[in-house]
This record gives structure tokens, sequence and C-alpha cells, in this order.
């Protein structure tokens, strides 16, 4: 079910996380304990008490962490169900924005860190090097991004994702990786990684120059 013709690629990503909402959180069980361990080398890196994105936040399962450690948490998401959800799971301590991450904005030099776990691969590649640029903005300096990327080159597909239509869209994770540093952060540490399930991605952790 490859292709994109005559599909919106943002409508394609909210009717299928808002559809399979519950099934995604059972999916990304496996994934969880690889999110809490990057995350947990992200910790030490953000100043205590940091307004953090989450972008692309779906239930957050992992991100919601940062707000036992202090830090003001807001989730970004394009589909309702995964906000839901991420309500539910923070008990409202969280600020949730309905948006598409790709139209977000916050002030620059605002955010102590910008998190994104397995989101980034479902914004156009096009799209994406203006996204990182604008991350570099809002983070203060010594502020830290964590993401996950594609692995593969892919210029833009739908593909069948837990019985349901899912655009994707990356370049492969070197590349990704190079754009996060021409963005201006430096890449902290990278590293290529295996889940449980077979499933492989790459994790960015970097920072805005101090």
């Amino acid at each position: 079910m490859s292709g994109v013709a005559g599909s919106d690629p943002r409508e394609v990503v909210r009717r299928g996380y808002d559809e399979v909402a519950e099934r995604y959180l059972e999916f990304t069980g496996p994934h969880i304990p690889t999110r809490f361990r990057w995350l947990r080398r992200a910790l030490p890196l953000i100043r205590p008490g940091s307004a953090v994105v989450d972008l692309g936040c779906g239930a957050m399962p992992a991100t919601r962490e940062l707000v036992e450690e202090g830090h003001t948490l807001v989730g970004v998401d394009l589909s309702i169900e995964q906000l839901r959800m991420a309500r539910r799971a923070t008990g409202g301590r969280t600020a949730l924005v309905l948006a598409d991450i790709t139209d977000f904005a916050v002030r620059p030099g605002s955010l102590g860190a910008v998190v994104s776990m397995w989101a980034l691969l479902h914004v156009p590649r096009r799209a994406q090097p203006a996204l990182f640029a604008s991350v570099a903005r809002w983070l203060e300096p010594g502020g830290v991004f964590l993401c996950s990327l594609g692995l593969t080159d892919d210029p833009g597909s739908i593909e069948n994702f837990l019985g349901t239509p899912m655009f994707f869209s990356h370049f492969d994770g070197a590349s990704t990786t190079a754009m996060v540093g021409d963005a201006g952060l430096v890449v902290v540490e990278a590293d290529e990684v295996e889940e449980p399930d077979g499933t492989r991605a790459p994790w960015v952790l970097a920072r805005r120059p101090a």
C-alpha cells in the first residue's frame, strides 16, 4: 500500500492514530524500556525545573517521568485520542496541544528540552530540516534534544500499521543525524538500537551549544 498520491499525510496520520490509540499503546510496550533508557541519559543534562516539549507525544508512556522530575511538560500531538490517553496517563499534570508538530511554535530560547519519540518518521522529510532548525531556536543555551529517527530512506509512503493506513517519510539515520547537526545542535550521543521485537531505530541525544 505504498504511495501518497491523493492522500494528505496529516490526515492519514491523524485518522490512523485516532483509530489505533489503544492498540498502539499495547504495541509500544516492548519499546518502553528503550525510551526510558534514553530519557534517563538526557535527564542529567536538562536544567532543573525546565519547560520541556514532547513532539508527537502520544500517550506519554515514558516522557511523563519528566513531570515526576519536576519539569513542566507540554505534549503536542495531531491525534485527539492520543491526547486523551496522555491526559489520563499524566493525571492532567501536563499541558496538551492538538497540533501538527510542524505547525507548533514557542518563544526562542524558552525550552530546557525537546523530546520526540517515534514521531518524526511521520513528518514529510522535506519538512524535517526546518523542524530541526525550529527545535534549535526553541532551546535555551545548553538545552537538550532527544529523538528517535527513521532507519532507511523513504521519500513518502502509506503502509499498513496495526490494521490502519499510516504515512511514513524519512531519510536514513546517518543523514537525519547530520541534519540535527546542520541545525546548529551538537550531537552528544547517537546509536542504532534494536528492540526486542526486532525493530531498529537510530536514537540521537543532542544539545544547543551553551
